[in-house]
């Protein structure tokens, strides 16, 4: 799966307390009616299979019946009547039977069952490959904007805090005749602008913490989502050419177009 090359290049701190970035995937994986979905579709295809590799096997018929009458059924000697051996007559007559059938040549319709079903897994094993590769993305994505939004949170947080304690520290310059009061206003209005960014950066967290919460099943309380920081494990940057042999070479897609 190509998206899980995502997860081999970033390692996540150990906390058990909080949630990484590989339990983030696998709830997600677990739980999404999507992946569920292409799940069951691929099961389906290969039970379409087996059906469809049945009537190459021999078959056998076994049956048995009962028949009971009040008058009797003439059981031996079923060839003629001996007088000096009378016939045996039974009420309850009970018969079975076995029978074994095989197509030996039916040109070529069983074997094109076979393969079509075996394109259909094929197909549905595909599309689970890139439902849940897709899946993997976003739940990629959406954790890593909750870490981004936490930082800028924490960056605005500490500016606003900083043009406060200016804006207090000019305020007692200016009592002293030492300031001019235009800078006052300046650090004013600066701190009024920190304070208007970070609200914007508090409402990109909620929301980057409810599309995480969402993707993986997770129920938010008063805290978010405590989510543990990444960081690349290996900064070499492939070329080009490398890159997309690699994206060829994982992706469902192209897997997929090739068989076909």
């Amino acid at each position: 799966m190509n998206a899980l090359l995502l997860l081999a290049s970033l390692v996540t701190l150990q906390d058990t307390s909080r949630l990484t970035l590989a339990a983030a995937v696998r709830r997600a994986l677990e739980r999404q009616p999507s992946v569920a979905a292409a799940r069951e579709a691929q099961d389906a295809a290969r039970a379409s299979v087996g059906e469809a590799r049945a009537p190459l096997l021999p078959r056998v018929l076994a049956g048995f019946s009962t028949t009971q009458s009040k008058i009797g059924t003439l059981v031996y000697p079923l060839s003629g009547l001996d007088p000096r051996n009378p016939p045996v007559f039974n009420t309850t007559v009970s018969q079975g039977s076995i029978a074994l059938n095989y197509t030996l040549f039916d040109f070529g319709g069983r074997a094109s069952q076979v393969q079509r079903a075996q394109a259909e897994e094929r197909r549905a094993e595909a599309a689970l490959d890139a439902t849940s590769a897709a899946l993997v993305s976003r739940v990629a994505n959406a954790y890593l904007r909750v870490l981004t939004t936490r930082d800028v949170l924490q960056a605005q947080e500490h500016r606003r805090a900083a043009l406060q304690a200016e804006a207090t520290r000019i305020a007692r310059v200016e009592a002293q005749g030492k300031a001019a009061h235009v800078e006052v206003l300046r650090l004013a209005a600066e701190a009024a602008g920190a304070r208007a960014d970070e609200v914007g950066a508090r409402s990109q967290l909620d929301v980057a913490q409810r599309d995480l919460a969402q993707l993986v099943a997770l129920r938010l309380d008063s805290g978010g989502v405590r989510v543990v920081p990444v960081r690349l494990t290996d900064t070499t940057v492939a070329d080009r050419a490398t890159l997309v042999a690699t994206a060829q070479a994982n992706s469902p897609e192209v897997i997929e177009a090739r068989r076909t």
